[in-house]
């Protein structure tokens, strides 16, 4: 049976890696945004985006963030 100590030490690995893949999907983003952005985009474009965006921020969502220090 894991200790205390190895359930937060693994608590913590897994948060660090749904960190570093949303770090990820957010700067493909931001990728796609800049590729667009003097380009005028479709309406496709524009809405297949936000849909990207909108499932980004529901991922971020899964994990709160840690309140900022008082």
């Amino acid at each position: 049976m894991a200790t205390q100590t190895e359930i937060a030490a693994a608590i913590r690995d897994h948060t660090a890696k749904v960190r570093k893949a949303i770090d990820e999907v957010l700067a493909k983003i931001q990728e796609l945004k800049d590729a667009v952005a003097n380009n005028p985009p479709s309406q496709e474009v524009q809405d297949a985006v936000a849909a990207l965006g909108v499932a980004a921020q529901a991922a971020d969502d899964v994990v709160p963030d840690p309140a900022p220090p008082a």
